[in-house]
């Protein structure tokens, strides 16, 4: 059968025109055959899995299961772990409760530290010159000495055979850095000032006689290293210090000192000290 190509109308194979509207066939086609689709196979299945046999008896702890091989299981990507800021957080908190931590202990076992914010540490004691040292212990003093003298007074003090007259005196334990201060102007030369210390002692055990059958431990009493003292003569016109004597720290744990001013001024002494009972006095010659 043909198709005639103008119209469309079913025409019979041996017609030359078509009869429904007398087009020539000569280009006419032959439509082509169905294509019949075949249909595509099922998927194979897979492998049935045998029953359990049904037994009477103990059960058995042998798996009859198939292992799946681990190469057919899907592959699962996880992020990436990321950090805690908790974690970060409790770390620096930690670092700062240490650092606080050894301050506090430094500062428990230094106690010399918190004096009057003096950082310098006083040292060990050498024994060699307290050993040459004669001290007694500090009197108790129901309440604090500080007489400056307004003039001459009939205590006389008598230095290499001449008289001496105090223009002031003080005679006092000075605790946690106290200070005093005392102004003179300075007119009748020489002035000498006397100093005198009675330090805080503390007690240790020392061994002697080391190596002979008599080597033992004695109990020997030194200064204590926070037991200072330190008076600064200074010119008032020129600002300068004229000179600075004391016990302990920076000095010489000599308990008796002596100085001789022999220039015309005014002077200021200050004065400053800790655990430590110091007599100070200001004379001029008489």
């Amino acid at each position: 059968m043909l198709f005639c190509p103008t119209c469309g109308t079913e025409i019979p194979s041996d017609k030359k025109f078509c009869g429904h509207c007398g087009a020539d066939l000569k280009y006419a086609q032959i439509p082509p055959a169905p294509v019949q689709e075949t249909p595509a196979p099922p998927p194979p299945m897979p492998p049935a899995i045998p029953p359990r046999p049904i037994t009477t008896g103990p059960i058995s702890t042998q798996s009859t299961e198939i292992p799946i091989p681990l190469t057919d299981l899907p592959t699962i990507l996880l992020p990436p772990p990321t950090k805690s800021p908790n974690r970060s957080l409790l770390v620096i908190i930690l670092v700062i409760v240490g650092v606080l931590v050894i301050i506090a202990a430094f500062v428990f076992f230094n106690p010399q530290f918190l004096q009057n914010g003096d950082w310098k540490y006083a040292g060990p004691v050498n024994s060699a010159l307290v050993s040459a040292i004669v001290i007694t212990p500090v009197p108790t003093q129901a309440a604090v000495v500080l007489t400056p003298a307004p003039g001459p007074t009939q205590n006389t003090v008598y230095l290499s055979g001449e008289a001496y007259t105090p223009v002031y005196s003080v005679d006092q334990p000075f605790k946690t850095g106290q200070s005093e201060v005392f102004s003179y102007n300075l007119e009748q030369l020489p002035m000498v000032i006397q100093l005198e210390f009675i330090p805080k002692m503390s007690s240790r055990k020392k061994l002697v006689d080391i190596g002979t059958a008599n080597e033992r431990y004695i109990t020997a009493e030194y200064p204590s290293p926070y037991s200072w003292f330190e008076i600064k003569v200074i010119n008032v016109n020129t600002g300068g210090v004229l000179t600075s004597l004391g016990f302990g720290k920076n000095y010489n744990v000599v308990t008796k000192q002596e100085y001789t001013i022999r220039t015309n001024g005014k002077y200021r002494c200050e004065m400053q000290g800790n655990e430590i009972s110091a007599n100070v006095k200001l004379l001029i010659k008489s």
